[in-house]
């Protein structure tokens, strides 16, 4: 009696299973394959189903320059010492003010000379017959920074300072002045975001799409540089044998500037 129930529970539950999976089959949903797009098709179909943060389009746009420095900045120092502090710094004033107003008669306008360091200390000597240090009085240096907006002028800043009595050239370094390097950045912004305008054109037009407005703009680029003559740097004004000897024609060269624009273009 228990094997003929057992059997017909194993046949019950077999006959369960069966009808289950014939149900399950009959109401599955008929699954529609998806056509594969090349081409054009590829490109209409998937930019417009793409959400709008995504239909964008990256290009970088370029500009250079060959720019020629229009500035010079002089650095030039009087060096004096002595016993007394004040006898010092008149006889440093008195040739510091003889050679400022010999350059303004050049053309040097009062607001182009900076006084970059002025320092006033003692100083001394070690005397080895007495075997110590020995205090021999007070050094004075004064060094201004002097802006010539034409280049031309350059040489004869220099032999000024020889004949006023200045005993140092620091450097002469050359660059852009304010009003050139707006005006070329400016020029070079503007030639940047034309390039990355018509990268971006290109390839909507090869995509077959069309670009929309300006989504987000970064600039990158070098920055103004300094070009300085080192035949200068350090040199001691001696007199006019020396700086004739020491002073090259001034011509510095060209230099190329560079801005690059990071631009992002909606798709439309």
């Amino acid at each position: 009696m228990f094997i003929k129930i057992h059997t017909i529970s194993v046949a019950f539950v077999l006959f369960l299973f069966v009808i289950g999976t014939v149900v399950a089959t009959s109401i599955q949903p008929e699954l529609i394959e998806e056509p594969v797009l090349y081409g054009e098709d590829w490109c209409g179909t998937q930019w417009t189903n793409l959400p709008e943060y995504q239909r964008t389009i990256h290009v970088q746009g370029n500009s250079e320059m060959q720019v020629s420095p229009d500035t010079a900045k002089v650095s030039l120092t009087v060096h004096t010492k002595g016993e007394n502090a004040n006898i010092v710094q008149e006889e440093n004033s008195e040739k510091m003010d003889e050679f400022i107003r010999a350059i303004q008669t050049l053309g040097i306008d009062k607001e182009d000379i900076q006084t970059s360091n002025y320092r006033l200390y003692s100083w001394g000597e070690y005397d080895r017959l007495l075997q110590k240090h020995v205090d021999k009085g007070f050094r004075l240096t004064h060094t201004i920074t002097v802006t010539i907006d034409d280049l031309d002028d350059v040489g004869d800043v220099l032999q000024t300072a020889v004949e006023s009595g200045i005993n140092q050239v620091g450097n002469v370094q050359f660059t852009l002045s304010d009003t050139t390097q707006k005006e070329i950045t400016e020029k070079l912004l503007q030639n940047a975001g034309i390039d990355a305008h018509a990268k971006a054109n290109s390839i909507a037009s090869g995509l077959d799409v069309k670009i929309g407005q300006v989504i987000s703009v970064v600039e990158s680029g070098n920055m103004p540089m300094v070009w300085y003559d080192t035949n200068y740097r350090g040199m001691e004004m001696l007199g006019d044998v020396e700086m004739a000897a020491m002073s090259p024609p001034i011509a510095p060269q060209d230099q190329t500037m560079h801005v690059s624009l990071q631009v992002e273009f909606s798709i439309v």
